[in-house]
């Protein structure tokens, strides 16, 4: 295992871990698998939570959405797959549960990771019952964690270049089955 952070990435870690103020930002470290990270997860969940009728309504009228494409892709030969990306909390989810005891916003944390997991199984429970061919990136990315730096050392919750390079393999890998979920 090679971890090697670049002066920009340490530099981006202090800067969260120090200068950042923000009490929504929880700090994560994990010096035996080098890990520097942060996240922002009561502000992910407040944008996901199932119980808040608006975002329900929002979820189904996605899934819908989703119906309708694949069936105009469909009626014109095109082959429509949908990628589920996770949240980075998520991708982390099982080193985040191994010392969170003083972990900041760790209920919010755990409760994300629950929720979305409850998202996860619901659309594609969805996507089996209309045919929808989707490929999940969670396992690939969480499978790196602790092995390469596949997110920015901050806060920041989108892929670095390793981890849109592991989400594209898994695309590829998809692409050329010759079977799918659909």
């Amino acid at each position: 295992r090679s971890v090697v952070l670049t002066f920009g990435e340490i530099f981006r870690f202090l800067e969260m871990k120090y200068l950042v103020t923000d009490k929504n930002v929880t700090v994560y470290e994990d010096p035996e698998l080098r890990i520097q990270s942060g996240f922002l997860p009561v502000t992910v969940f407040n944008g996901q939570r199932l119980d808040d009728p608006n975002l329900k309504e929002g979820l189904r009228i996605s899934l819908d959405s989703f119906v309708t494409m694949n069936r105009f892709c469909a009626a014109r030969g095109i082959r429509f797959d949908v990628v589920l990306i996770p949240t980075k909390e998520n991708v982390f989810s099982e080193h985040i549960g191994r010392r969170d005891k003083h972990l900041a916003n760790s209920e919010a944390i755990h409760d994300l990771i629950e929720n979305e997991r409850n998202i996860n199984e619901l659309t594609k429970q969805f996507f089996n019952a209309n045919h929808i061919s989707y490929v999940d990136v969670r396992e690939p990315l969480s499978s790196a964690v602790g092995k390469q730096t596949i997110y920015p050392t901050n806060h920041d919750s989108h892929p670095n270049k390793n981890g849109y390079e592991i989400i594209a393999r898994t695309i590829m890998a998809h692409l050329n089955m010759n079977t799918s979920h659909s």
